[in-house]
């Protein structure tokens, strides 16, 4: 039993072993906060990769607290630039579609358009 285990829980087993596990994994969990990522750069082709291959790639392959923030940040990086040139590609495809437009209305499609245009390029 550590010394940080609150008195009135020593009287039970099952509450000192419950407290020594939880004890136990905080403190893990802290020593492994520390520990650097050690899986290589763009370990895997993440751009277009589904959330949930991803998520079991990173469960299969990362050793450590650093390796699934690491992973998980790649992931989301390659699928943000992809969205974005999707976007990108959709608001090309609008603004040809509008160009062929006359009047009021193509006006208010138009801007809206630009509006989008503006935004994916952020």
């Amino acid at each position: 039993m550590t010394d940080n285990a609150p008195l009135y829980w020593t009287t039970s087993d099952a509450a000192a072993a419950a407290w020594e596990a939880a004890w136990q994994t905080a403190t893990t969990a802290k020593k492994e906060k520390d520990i650097p990522a050690t899986v290589p750069d763009n370990s895997q082709h993440w751009a277009g990769m589904d959330g949930a291959i991803a998520w079991h790639l990173i469960e299969r392959h990362a050793d450590s607290w650093a390796d699934i923030g690491k992973m998980m940040r790649e992931w989301l990086e390659s699928n943000q630039q992809v969205a974005i040139l999707d976007e990108r590609e959709r608001c090309a495809k609008l603004c040809e579609e509008y160009a062929g437009m006359r009047g009021t209305g193509a006006w208010v499609a138009l801007t809206a358009a630009a509006d989008r245009i503006r935004e994916a390029l952020k």
